[in-house]
């Protein structure tokens, strides 16, 4: 009877291992691929970092799907990402640092993929400038960026509160696609004045104070 027990007992704990193995193998069976594809082109690369579940990956979309059918992952025209565990991932993509998609994904399958739209890219706003005090000179923006090259003079100053874009008395340039622009701060008169300085136009309606550079 003791036998009996010895080898029934040893045989539950092999059964168990077994049992437990499978389990494990199973786990590690559910990984997959996230593929990140779009169907136009944007002419610069998209980046893309992905993020969760201790998976810190990043990496650049440089070609786009020219066929209606959605790609397979792992094909050219895709940004791959490969062995990433089943679960939520949280996603930003930007073209020259300015993030035009992000989100949050959860895929369940040995292929995801994630297609970024064309309407989410290339969107506008205003860069307004102005000035909180009077600078006893009239300032003169240039602006030069994306293919624009724009100046203009402020002859309005505001001591309390924030203009909103087109105001009266502010300097705005409107219908300016996302990104960045170099601007120089000039003076009339006042050669000596002169502030050379870079901003991204990320939102809607920028606004900037002259008298804060």
């Amino acid at each position: 009877m003791k036998k009996s027990f010895v080898v029934l007992t040893c045989l539950g704990l092999m059964l168990s291992g077994i049992f437990v193995f499978t389990a494990c193998e199973d786990e590690e069976e559910k990984k997959g691929s996230i593929a990140f594809w779009t169907d136009f082109n944007t002419g610069k690369p998209i980046k893309v970092d992905l993020k969760g579940k201790g998976v810190d990956r990043s990496g650049n979309l440089t070609k786009y799907v020219t066929s209606s059918a959605t790609p397979s992952c792992g094909t050219t025209s895709t940004l791959t990402f490969s062995d990433i565990p089943f679960g939520t991932y949280s996603y930003t993509a930007s073209v020259d640092d300015i993030t035009w998609w992000s989100g949050e994904i959860t895929f369940e399958h040995s292929c995801f993929t994630m297609k970024l739209e064309e309407g989410d890219f290339e969107k506008t706003g205003s860069i307004s400038f102005w000035m909180g005090e009077d600078p006893e000179f009239i300032p003169t923006v240039e602006l030069e960026g994306n293919g624009y090259d724009l100046s203009g003079t402020i002859n309005m100053f505001f001591p309390s509160g924030t203009p909103n874009c087109g105001e009266n008395g502010t300097l705005t340039f409107s219908k300016l696609p996302f990104g960045k622009y170099n601007c120089t701060l000039s003076a009339v008169g006042f050669p000596e004045i002169t502030e050379k300085f870079t901003i991204t136009l990320n939102k809607s309606c920028l606004t900037v104070k002259l008298d804060d550079l």
